[in-house]
């Protein structure tokens, strides 16, 4: 069995790991028979050795990076439209507090000239 290198996955560097764990099968064996230079595999079990010791995966880490930047950016902007929402309300409530000061300020005179005129008759 010929593997390709760039076609092998995780699973299966697990997999053919596992033989050499589980079975006790060499890993010159296990190279002979999938056709993979013994040193990959003594890479692998190096790398496998370090996954179980909890290193972390750069690769894995990247990529959660790039997700909660991504999730950063939208949640930014969600927030400024919602504080620009928030900022325009206020100056919409301002704006039709003096008009409404202004209105009763008006019936208010205008009350008073009519009080006005019925006194003078």
């Amino acid at each position: 069995m010929q593997l390709e290198p760039k076609k092998i996955t995780k699973e299966l560097k697990l997999q053919l790991l596992s033989e050499h764990f589980e079975k006790g099968t060499s890993i010159s064996e296990l190279s002979r028979l999938n056709g993979i230079h013994p040193v990959t595999l003594y890479k692998w079990k190096r790398l496998m050795k370090d996954d179980l010791e909890g290193k972390p995966d750069v690769n894995m880490l990247r990529q959660e990076i790039k997700k909660l930047q991504k999730e950063k950016d939208q949640l930014l902007k969600a927030y400024g439209a919602a504080k620009l929402d928030n900022e325009l309300l206020i100056d919409l409530t301002n704006f039709l507090k003096k008009k409404y000061q202004k209105h009763q300020s008006k019936q208010q005179k205008n009350s008073l000239k009519e009080a006005e005129n019925l006194t003078k008759k």
